[in-house]
């Protein structure tokens, strides 16, 4: 939950320069699954009505208190910094800070392709995927369960699909790129009756 926050945080920074209020006010009052950018809107709708209305519940206080403190604790962490521009003081995302928010997407699964985002082409040849990607991969394991159900590939067991479908090189680009491709074998069954190795 904590990082959950914290990861919301750091990415409406590292969208845009704004005040500690303003966050505040786009993160507790975006839907939930928000991008940056909407809570940005958001920000930028309320402030005048937040400047407006000065008071607040004893509800409000303590919320607001614990968002200062996590606050303060991110910049005494170094992942963000204040910049001062005009009268105001902006908060901005450090190199620290953007390190910071690629683990936490990587730990919450974004920053993974969306696993519907790959085209899929039918042909007459059977495609067999075997994986084994250990548990501390746990979320990229997931998202690949993903990306062979979106592209027509059949379960025969958790870790082994079938499917007749050709394996789009986005896909094995991507493998790569997520350092993916020592666990995962995909073969193709040639008309011979032989497998061809893929990746």
């Amino acid at each position: 939950m904590k990082g959950d926050i914290t990861l919301k945080i750091l990415e409406v920074i590292s969208e845009t320069l704004l005040a500690m209020g303003d966050v505040a006010v786009a993160i507790l009052e975006s839907p939930y699954g928000a991008s940056a950018r909407q809570m940005g809107r958001v920000a930028d709708r309320r402030q005048a009505e937040r400047e407006k209305s000065k008071r607040l519940t004893e509800q409000e206080l303590v919320a607001h208190r614990r968002f200062r403190n996590l606050m303060s604790n991110l910049k005494r962490q170094g992942f963000i910094a204040e910049q001062e521009r005009g009268n105001k003081k902006l908060l901005a995302l450090t190199r620290k800070g953007r390190s910071a928010l690629d683990r936490l997407r990587a730990r919450s699964g974004q920053g993974l392709p969306v696993a519907k985002s790959y085209s899929a082409e039918s042909t007459s040849r059977w495609v067999i995927v075997a994986f084994d990607i250990p548990e501390r991969e746990r979320y990229k394991r997931g998202w690949f369960r993903d990306v062979l159900k979106a592209l027509g590939l059949r379960m025969i067991q958790k870790s082994v699909w079938l499917g007749k479908i050709k394996i789009p090189r986005s896909l094995l680009r991507d493998i790569k790129k997520l350092k993916l491709a020592e666990y995962v074998e995909i073969f193709e069954v040639t008309k011979t009756g032989s497998l061809e190795h893929l990746l």
